[in-house]
């Protein structure tokens, strides 16, 4: 898109997985697989925090022993006939990403690739092993570490070897819905463990349950867009609900990630007016007065379309700038991620 995610575990992934966010009355669940994010989240986050392994010189690649140190420690932690599941969650949670070899091959991920790739095999992932073994296959001395393959990555990235990797890069992206599988199957095989991703699942506070159903709600709900007119034709084909959220995620999404001069600049400003006017809608006064100041920086009327916008912008003084900056404050006060959610759960949105 060019504008701005036991037998009671396999039913409730089930029934989860069909059910579409898209149409007034829809019932979502929230995933397993966004507690296997937070978990794969952690192991880079306690590898952050280890001090007593020697941190790498290059900045990118600071906790690579740390990490690994990390990631071998969770798996001994676990019953024999579990200790796979750490690095069948790190593999799941690389696949998400287009290129998943890149942090397998060349990051702090690299520095436990035989133990994934043995992880694979047992749990009946033997295609996605064979994919996993191309960097292994294109440098043989894996134990010289991430560092010595980054600085080839240059060389590599032009001839056949560096086509090779891109190649499996693509088909282990696409294996994506099988590693999930196999990482859920390894958590239902023990009743214990099961339980406590439940736990973790039915847990999760409303903010990540929001966050998830944006996530869901653009990439399954909105169509297409760049021009005005293509806008107002892609919301207009969620229901209102839907429509709402996602015009706050979008003002909150964009001025959290480059302030609301980054809302402006970017496609998801083309829905200013529709924004002002459903804050005023909801009670918010005083954050579509905001965003209509922020609107009144530009030459009336208001430039919807982007391109337009862009070139205006161009042409901006830093008084001007400075005045879209400061519009970030009212994403920042929390009331319209409270307003998203208070939707979300009244319109029975919010993922369960």
């Amino acid at each position: 898109m060019r504008c701005l995610a036991g037998l009671v575990l396999w039913v409730w992934l089930t029934a989860g997985a069909g059910a579409s966010p898209c149409e007034p009355g829809a019932r979502l669940d929230y995933p397993l697989s966004e507690v296997l994010s937070e978990e794969a989240w952690s192991y880079a986050v306690e590898a952050i925090t280890r001090d007593d392994i020697p941190p790498d010189p290059d900045p990118a690649l600071h906790n690579a022993g740390a990490f690994a140190a990390v990631m071998r420690e969770r798996s001994a932690a676990l019953p024999e006939p579990l200790a796979d599941l750490p690095y069948l969650i790190l593999l799941w949670e690389k696949t998400t990403y287009p290129d998943p070899l890149y942090s397998l091959t060349y990051m702090q991920p690299s520095t436990v690739m035989p133990e994934i790739v043995a992880a694979a095999e047992r749990h009946g992932l033997s295609a996605e092993a064979r994919y996993l073994r191309t960097p292994l296959t294109l440098w043989p001395d894996w134990d010289a570490g991430p560092a010595e393959r980054m600085a080839d990555r240059a060389a590599l990235d032009g001839g056949l070897r560096g086509l090779a990797l891109r190649a499996a890069s693509t088909a282990l992206h696409g294996s994506e819905p099988r590693i999930l599988a196999a990482t859920e199957a390894l958590i239902a095989s023990d009743p214990d463990l099961a339980a406590e991703f439940e736990a973790r699942r039915q847990g999760a506070d409303r903010h990540r349950r929001l966050d998830h159903l944006a996530w869901r709600l653009i990439s399954e709900c909105l169509a297409d867009w760049w021009t005005p007119e293509e806008a107002d034709a892609a919301f207009a084909e969620m229901g209102p609900a839907q429509a709402d959220i996602l015009l706050m995620h979008f003002f909150l999404a964009e001025s959290f990630n480059g302030s609301a001069h980054q809302y402006f600049y970017n496609s998801s400003g083309t829905m200013a007016p529709q924004l002002a006017a459903l804050l005023d809608r909801i009670g918010l006064s005083d954050h579509a007065a905001a965003v209509r100041q922020g609107m009144a920086v530009f030459p009336a009327p208001y430039p919807r379309d982007t391109d337009a916008r862009r070139e205006i912008m161009a042409t901006f003084s830093e008084a001007q700038d400075d005045a879209l900056y400061a519009i970030t404050a009212w994403a920042d006060d929390g009331m319209i991620l409270e307003a998203m959610a208070r939707l979300a759960e009244e319109s029975g949105l919010m993922p369960r």
